[in-house]
């Protein structure tokens, strides 16, 4: 995964976790994101995979935790999720 991609998903994951904490956003529009979180989980672990051990995998990790974390504070917002 090039430099440029890591970049485009951290400036992503930041807009997501703005709209999770704006409260005057509605349940479909939090919804309408869970595709593209789930699209860039999965993009994360094939990079993952894909890459070698060491620094780039942790860095990777790291963001694919950050987006479950974003998919599961949605799910918990729509009442899905205890």
């Amino acid at each position: 995964m090039t430099k440029a991609k890591i970049g485009q998903i951290r400036k992503y994951l930041k807009e997501v976790k703005v709209v999770i904490y704006d409260f005057g956003i509605g349940a479909a529009s939090l919804q309408a994101e869970l595709p593209k979180l789930q699209e860039v989980i999965t993009e994360i672990m094939v990079a993952s995979v894909e890459s070698e051990k060491g620094t780039g995998g942790v860095m990777l990790y790291h963001l694919e935790m950050k987006a479950r974390q974003c998919r599961k504070l949605i799910l918990i917002r729509m009442g899905k999720k205890n």
